[in-house]
């Protein structure tokens, strides 16, 4: 494993400061069943998500994975530094709150303190960087998962870039899914899958989420 990419449980040291209270929250998919039922079809000893903000769909995946017996390792792969809706229209809501000191996000402050709280700290890795940079370390390290679940930016020409970046990452039958597959709120998702899969039978939909199998 590359030297920078250390599990939480040997971050203690640098604890945030000013401490943080835990905060888990997330969006409206972050505790699905999706996640237990895919977990439950690959048993993966590694998982890297891409879009990890307050870290509760990676707590989520691992308390399901706990539950079938399995232990991956999870990379949580984030700026977190929010993405664009984080910085426009949707900037107001609380749920999109960037914890802003002199101007800079904390977000990973309130990451780490959430996964200090649980009992996954040492499966759990961070990798704060862009998305693409991330996955060009993977591939320069070797790092596959049998699941890599993406959720970063929103936009077309982005969702379409983790496709192409992460796609050769997945193990042979493993599987690359990701969130909000909604046509009318967030057609660039829609658009960047469609281009990278045209064929219907490719893309499989479980409203909100896309999956796409490696044979």
């Amino acid at each position: 494993m590359n030297r920078f990419l250390v599990p939480v449980s040997e971050l203690v040291s640098e604890s945030p400061a000013p401490p943080v209270a835990t905060e888990v929250s997330g969006w409206r998919t972050s505790d699905s069943s999706v996640f237990a039922q895919l977990i439950a079809e690959t048993r993966p000893t590694r998982i890297i998500e891409v879009g990890t903000w307050l870290g509760m769909s990676a707590i989520t995946m691992l308390q399901a994975a706990a539950g079938a017996g399995v232990h991956p390792q999870l990379i949580c792969v984030d700026t977190w530094l929010g993405s664009q809706e984080f910085w426009d229209g949707m900037a107001d809501r609380t749920d999109h709150d960037l914890r802003l000191r002199a101007g800079y996000p904390r977000v990973y402050d309130q990451f780490l303190a959430n996964v200090r709280a649980t009992s996954f700290s040492a499966q759990i890795v961070p990798c704060p960087m862009p998305s693409r940079q991330a996955a060009r370390l993977f591939s320069a390290q070797g790092i596959t998962a049998e699941l890599i679940y993406l959720d970063g930016s929103h936009e077309e020409e982005d969702v379409l870039d983790d496709c192409q970046h992460y796609w050769p990452l997945v193990r042979e039958g493993g599987l690359l899914f990701g969130d909000d597959y909604l046509p009318h709120q967030w057609p660039g998702v829609v658009s960047a899958v469609r281009t990278m899969w045209p064929g219907d039978a490719e893309v499989e939909i479980l409203d909100p989420f896309w999956i796409v199998r490696k044979p």
